[in-house]
């Protein structure tokens, strides 16, 4: 079972999350702040981490950017769904950021699902 990190505060999300809390395969724990999943980064690895940014982006570029002072947060892979093309800058190589505004839920699903099984 492949474990991910949820953060999304935005409440249109409710339908991702139930479309991957629903795949068989996915365990997926959901946070609603990024201050809140640093804290878990803390204690606990996860594989992937997917952060639903909708607004003020200034706490996901934090994030981003401490990121690279930790290793172990390295290992994690990052789905960054937003609509600010400026955040991609702050990805590494093997990170993957969408448009939310061009999709919908199920699609975004959908692209977590066959990212998490590359």
């Amino acid at each position: 079972m492949i474990k991910i990190l949820l953060i999304a505060s935005d409440f249109n999300l409710r339908q991702l999350y139930h479309e991957l809390l629903f795949s068989k395969n996915i365990e997926v724990v959901p946070i609603s702040t990024i201050s809140s999943a640093m804290v878990l980064l803390s204690l606990e690895d996860f594989p992937t981490i997917v952060i639903h940014i909708d607004g003020n982006s200034s706490e996901a570029e934090v994030f981003l950017n401490l990121r690279k002072k930790h290793p172990t947060w390295l290992k994690s892979r990052i789905l960054l769904l937003t609509h600010d093309p400026k955040l991609g800058e702050n990805l590494e190589k093997s990170d993957l950021m969408l448009n939310t505004g061009q999709l919908p839920p199920r699609q975004i699903a959908s692209k977590i699902k066959s990212e998490i099984y590359i």
